[in-house]
């Protein structure tokens, strides 16, 4: 007979692993966010992209920490940001922004691939 506690581990357990099943979903939204940002124009499209990136990278570090994934929060929180700091400009540049955030997200992406088991 499963205890309460072992039910809320093993619950707990599960969610962990629905995180790490959605992590791919969220890597792809920062990449989409770093396609518009690089093909972005004008300030309204480059701060548009930035706010992707920041919140799906955001979404990352929280969750990476819920659910047992420091390395994730670890890459997560400063493509977060830096994407956001990057939004607070008063006049961003598309490709410096994008030339700052690349290799953070790059780093982000080979966790993402490959997340091992949650740390509980």
């Amino acid at each position: 007979m499963e205890t309460p506690e072992d039910a809320l581990a093993r619950q707990y357990k599960e969610l962990c692993i629905e995180f790490a099943g959605g992590m791919p979903e969220k890597m792809a939204e920062i990449d989409a966010g770093l396609v518009s940002l690089g093909r972005a124009v004008d300030a309204p499209a480059i701060l548009a992209a930035l706010k992707i990136i920041e919140a799906a990278a955001h979404r990352l570090a929280g969750g990476g920490s819920t659910f047992g994934f420091p390395q994730i929060s670890r890459a997560a929180g400063p493509l977060a940001s830096g994407a956001r700091k990057l939004g607070r400009e008063a006049a961003p540049d598309a490709a410096a922004a994008a030339a700052a955030l690349s290799p953070l997200a790059d780093t982000l992406r080979a966790l993402v691939a490959n997340p091992g088991e949650p740390q509980i």
